[in-house]
Parts: structure tokens; C-alpha cells; sequence
């Protein structure tokens, strides 16, 4: 007779995950599946499984994950969300531009939180193109999620907004 008694939560993992490939799991797929785990010596098995995902998705280093890089582009010449991620998502911010297409465009760059509380990380002003980097605004790498995510506050003109991000986890 054997002991064994399967997981459920494992099982649940391997169940809503069965018809994906780790090129095509979204973020989001995950957190659905982890963010109501609780920490017990009962889910040992499944904090393994999570771990052991994460590890082949490489979402555990920090480094960016393949084919997971985009340009956002915004325009217009009101306030706006630049970037905001999905649940469980984090990206790092590596550079962009703003072009003006109507006066001198200047753009305020903010975190917003999910409490509506901002912090200001930079000011870009031009009437033709300007490269925006995150070494101008302050030392170190931007990390953006879904609960501290990027806006842009339009404060004079009209133009688009280009930022280059990595997803990281």
C-alpha cells in the first residue's frame, strides 16, 4: 500500500497549464494560480512546482526573458498612462524619446501607485526629438508593475511618448 496522495494544488498547476508552452505563459497565468497559495508546510509540493515554472521561465533571475521587449508609443496632448502591466508582471524601463508635433512638447514622467500617491522622476521638453534616459532622471534601473506604473503628465504641446521596456519576471 502506498502513502502517496497527490497534491491538489500541483495537480491544479499542471491542469490549467497543460495546454500552454513556456513561450506563450503569460505572467498573469501564473499569479492566478500562486497568488492564493498560502505558505504551509500542506503546500510544500506545490511552492516546489512554482519554483520549478518560474526556474524554466526564467523568470527567477531578474535578467530579461526572451522575446518579452517592447516600444510603447503614446500620443496626443493630454495626460496619459504610458505603461502598466499586467498582474504579476515586472519591467524594466531602458530608454526612449519623446517628438514634438505641435509647439514645445514637454512631458512630466511619474510612478503612479494603486493609492494614487506619484513620484516625479523626470522632465523632458523639445520642439523636435528628444532622447529620454533613465540615468537623466536618477542613478539605478526603473522597475515598473501593475500596482507602480509609468505615466506621462502633458504639460505643454503635443507629441508621442516611446519607451523601451523589458519584461523581467
Amino acid at each position: 500500500m502506498s502513502n502517496y496522495a497527490p497534491d491538489p494544488l500541483k495537480e491544479q498547476v499542471y491542469t490549467n497549464l497543460q495546454n500552454k508552452t513556456l513561450g506563450n505563459i503569460e505572467s498573469n497565468d501564473i499569479a492566478k494560480l500562486t497568488d492564493p497559495t498560502f505558505i504551509q508546510a500542506t503546500n510544500q509540493d506545490a511552492l516546489l512546482t512554482y519554483n520549478l515554472i518560474n526556474q524554466a521561465m526564467m523568470r527567477n533571475d531578474s535578467a530579461p526573458l526572451p522575446n518579452k521587449g517592447q516600444v510603447v508609443q503614446t500620443s496626443g496632448d493630454s495626460d496619459r498612462i504610458q505603461f502598466r502591466p499586467a498582474v504579476g508582471e515586472v519591467w524594466k524601463l531602458n530608454g526612449g524619446d519623446i517628438l514634438s508635433t505641435s509647439g514645445t512638447f514637454t512631458v512630466g514622467f511619474q510612478l503612479r501607485d494603486a493609492a494614487g500617491n506619484i513620484a516625479f522622476i523626470g522632465k523632458s521638453s523639445s520642439t523636435g526629438q528628444e532622447p529620454i534616459t533613465v540615468d537623466e532622471f536618477f542613478e539605478g534601473e526603473l522597475f515598473i508593475t501593475n500596482s507602480l506604473y509609468l505615466y506621462t503628465d502633458v504639460q505643454a504641446g503635443e507629441g508621442r511618448v516611446s519607451t523601451a521596456l523589458v519584461q523581467i519576471r
